[in-house]
């Protein structure tokens, strides 16, 4: 019987959304077991790294494992919270599992589930909207257990923070030509289709182009650190040298 793989977006009360919402531009990624929580902490800034670090030694009593430029590793105890319940207990009442991690971007989280069938997974978003709107950004029906194991899918969705006006600007920039090489428009021409200054198009477009990456870089990070693999061609023997055979009607040599 076929699984249902689906993308989740909730908002709902977290004290995980509400010390990344207290450091604007963080992102945090969740693992979670039936002891701890590990955090992968990351702020476009230094300071705002710090901010978060901050909430988190106070709120969860983390631990900081390590920390390199602009993101951190931060391991929290159990707390046993059970009000509001968090998306991983929510998933355990209604029969559905969560692939990790859990992202928590802008005060909401996202999250890999898997369903035996599409009630399961109706359960569990109905649950959740109890507390707070809910999104489904995709649902598949995964018919080969392999497929679950796919790196790229634990990501965040594609569309993770993004707005609608910059979805808009990237779909027109890509529709006129302006991502192939050589362009194929002027970027005031697809702005003026817009109704938008060059200015505001640019920005939206480059803001767009900002999260698509943001949210595929941990199946990138997965993809470039891949060492490829190495094939052992067998060895071709040395060439010979054959002496071409006469054409009909020539004579090899002299007579």
């Amino acid at each position: 019987m076929p699984l249902v793989d689906a993308q989740v977006r909730a908002r709902h009360p977290c004290a995980y959304t509400e010390v990344c919402l207290e450091a604007p531009g963080s992102t945090l990624l969740r693992w979670f077991d039936l002891g701890r929580n590990v955090l992968l902490l990351s702020n476009r800034t230094s300071r705002g790294l710090e901010r978060l670090l901050k909430g988190v030694r106070e709120v969860f009593r983390a631990s900081c494992l390590a920390r390199e430029g602009l993101e951190a590793v931060a391991v929290v105890p159990d707390l046993g919270w059970t009000d509001p319940r968090s998306l991983e207990g929510s998933a355990g009442r209604t029969g559905v599992w969560i692939v990790p991690p859990i992202t928590i971007q802008e005060g909401q989280e996202s999250c890999r589930v898997v369903a035996r069938d599409p009630r399961a997974l109706r359960g569990f978003t109905d649950g959740l909207r109890r507390s707070g709107p809910v999104e489904l950004l995709a649902v598949t029906s995964r018919g080969d257990i392999a497929a679950l194991m796919d790196p790229s899918g634990i990501a965040a969705h594609l569309f993770e923070g993004m707005s609608d006006p910059q979805v808009r600007s990237l779909v027109a920039a890509w529709d006129g030509g302006l991502f192939h090489v050589p362009a194929r428009a002027r970027w005031g021409e697809v702005s003026d289709r817009l109704r938008l200054s060059r200015s505001t198009f640019g920005e939206h477009v480059r803001k767009g182009q900002f999260h698509l990456v943001q949210n595929a870089i941990p199946a990138l990070r997965f993809r470039a650190s891949r060492v490829p693999e190495r094939i052992a061609l067998p060895s071709l023997p040395p060439p010979t040298t054959r002496r071409k055979a006469p054409q009909r009607g020539t004579r090899s040599g002299p007579g």
